[in-house]
């Protein structure tokens, strides 16, 4: 019997900004894309569970586009943060 070590390859492309002109320094953001595929095609997709034992879903697993905006009120003191995260769904879940 064969035991799949669950395995995700995640390839980042970032960009920051830290208070960079014109941007004033009480402000920075992130923002990130990964692409999401599987090492093998038989394997499970992270700790989902989500597998295809036959490996005709493919490996793309989909995008994950993730940002992040930080702006202090009061500098060193108190900081308002907003996260977001959206993850599309690629061929692999869909159809495994």
């Amino acid at each position: 019997m064969r035991t799949l070590r669950e395995s995700c390859e995640i390839r980042d492309v970032q960009l920051s900004i830290t208070g960079a002109n014109p941007v004033p320094k009480r402000i920075d953001a992130f923002a990130a894309y990964r692409p999401l595929w599987l090492a093998s095609r038989f394997d499970s997709f992270s700790t989902t569970g989500v597998r295809d034992a036959s490996g005709g879903a493919g490996r793309f697993a989909g995008h994950q586009i993730e940002a992040r905006v930080r702006y202090w009120l009061l500098p060193k003191r108190l900081r308002l943060e907003w996260n977001g995260l959206l993850l599309a769904k690629g061929q692999f879940p869909s159809l495994a």
